[in-house]
């Protein structure tokens, strides 16, 4: 919907258009922005647009490569709209040229790896010695000085699917890819995908925008009040649209991102926006401005809204749950674990404790019983941790790999170390032997205590205890912040 509104106060800015064509310009063909044909995200963004400004307006799609797109900002006059870009991938210098929408997107880039070879993301060292797979005319920032070194080799192919396609077949040991193109293969090819080993600490985060050039003032006022009446209250009753057209698509947790945005009202966005018009533009023309805008997303909200608001709201809870969740393990995610994190920083220090658990030489798991072994292993100790925390105040999650992480929100160092203490002994006494004959799984347990509302840093600490763990012996339980 941020994209909408975006479009829509570019246009107002721009009335000399009316009748003309406007370019929305897609650099390259990433799924699922581009897919086959003339179909994709960008192409349903376009007939949207046509069909809800049809009559004033005429979108036309292009898809050009980055040095075509720069050549057509910098001519007088021109101004088209580039789609689904990131102020992050460009220098200060750049970016600075140019008006950039409200974000519109999370995304992040994955490494992905064979699932008979995979890695793991710890910075360019993680691929010394490794080949590359790259796209032609992507940059890789970050990678790049060890590339000219010789320390990477890359080789490129001429787009996302080849690329993938090399992946699978061992033609290069690991590639970049989006997550939103990852999610695309896995929902269209999941053969291809299921042999692939995705990282689990993510290259980079970066939020997708809508960007153009500065050509008058006018623009620079249109994108601002953009901004401004995009709050949350007015995108929610517009973002079930997205929710819904996000969830067909099999993408839960970029729908619930639209479902997340809501709390102020469309008075504070009229407000908002007059201040940000009140020394260049009459009330009445921000009044114009607005209704226009409250026609065009009533439409949109008429069209796709008609289920109860009762429905809705299990709807949202359903996706919530669905998007929080990790599937191999059955207990929250690394996203649910973050959102904690960020809760707890919002309120007053409390006694807290973290475990963090890690399954000792599971590499070697993979090695010896394949990678179907290795996941039922996860899923078994997913469902010990779910049995060992039963009270309301014990949360579990997958925080990468073989690692999961235990809060207790309000703690006491007794229920700590005792359910240090439980999940060791039930890790030992589980019947392993029913999944690899011969083979006992062990683990190691880091835990740290403290008076603290910032959960990541005592998260910290329990890491390094877990390392301390591993290098006693393993299959031990080492503390920090404990009195007793």
């Amino acid at each position: 919907m941020r994209a909408l509104l975006f479009v829509v106060m570019f246009l107002l800015a721009a009335p000399a258009w009316a009748g003309q064509v406007v370019m929305l310009i897609n650099q390259n063909s990433t799924p699922p922005f581009v897919t086959t044909g003339q179909s994709g995200l960008s192409a349903d963004f376009t007939a949207l647009l046509n069909r809800h400004l049809g009559g004033k307006y005429r979108f036309q799609l292009d898809i050009l490569p980055r040095k075509r797109i720069d050549y057509l900002l910098a001519q007088p006059g021109w101004q088209g709209i580039v789609l689904w870009n990131s102020p992050d991938w460009h220098t200060p210098a750049y970016r600075m040229q140019f008006v950039w929408s409200k974000p519109l997107l999370d995304d992040e880039d994955l490494l992905l790896s064979p699932r008979s070879a995979p890695l793991e993301w710890h910075g360019p060292e993680s691929l010394h010695g490794k080949v590359l797979g790259g796209v032609r005319g992507y940059r890789y920032r970050d990678v790049e000085p060890a590339i000219a070194a010789g320390q990477i080799r890359r080789e490129d192919t001429g787009n996302e699917y080849n690329n993938y396609r090399k992946l699978v077949a061992a033609r290069v040991d690991a590639l970049f890819s989006a997550r939103s193109t990852f999610l695309y293969f896995q929902k269209i090819q999941p053969d291809l995908t299921e042999k692939l080993y995705v990282s689990s600490r993510p290259r980079l985060h970066f939020q997708r925008h809508l960007y153009s050039n500065r050509d008058n003032a006018e623009l620079d006022q249109a994108c601002a009040l953009a901004g401004q009446i995009s709050s949350e209250q007015h995108i929610e009753r517009a973002s079930l649209a997205g929710y819904r057209y996000l969830k067909e698509r099999g993408n839960p947790v970029q729908a619930l991102h639209y479902l997340r945005q809501a709390h102020a009202s469309i008075e504070r966005q009229a407000a908002q926006a007059s201040r940000v018009y009140e020394t260049n533009t009459s009330r009445r023309a921000v009044n114009q401005a607005l209704a226009k805008l409250e026609t065009l997303q009533l439409a949109i909200i008429n069209q796709h809204m008609n289920s109860s608001l009762q429905q809705n709201a299990l709807e949202m809870r359903e996706l919530r749950i669905a998007a929080e969740m990790d599937a191999l393990s059955g207990v929250r995610n690394r996203r649910a674990l973050d959102e904690l994190f960020r809760h707890c920083q919002q309120h007053a220090a409390q006694p807290c404790g973290v475990l963090m658990i890690d399954i000792d030489h599971f590499k070697s798991i993979n090695d010896r019983f394949g990678h179907a072994a290795g996941d039922a292993v996860i899923r078994a100790l997913g469902g010990i941790l779910r049995d060992a925390c039963h009270r309301d105040n014990e949360f579990v999650a997958r925080y990468g790999g073989e690692e999961f992480c235990l809060v207790i929100l309000p703690a006491d160092q007794r229920q700590l170390h005792g359910l240090a203490r439980k999940i060791h002994r039930s890790i030992a006494e589980h019947a392993w032997q029913d999944l690899m004959p011969g083979r006992i799984v062990t683990a190691s347990i880091g835990l740290a205590f403290a008076v603290s509302n910032d959960l990541a840093a005592l998260q910290h600490e329990a890491d390094i205890c877990l390392y301390q763990a591993k290098q006693a012996g393993r299959d031990c339980i080492r503390g920090a912040g404990l009195t007793a």
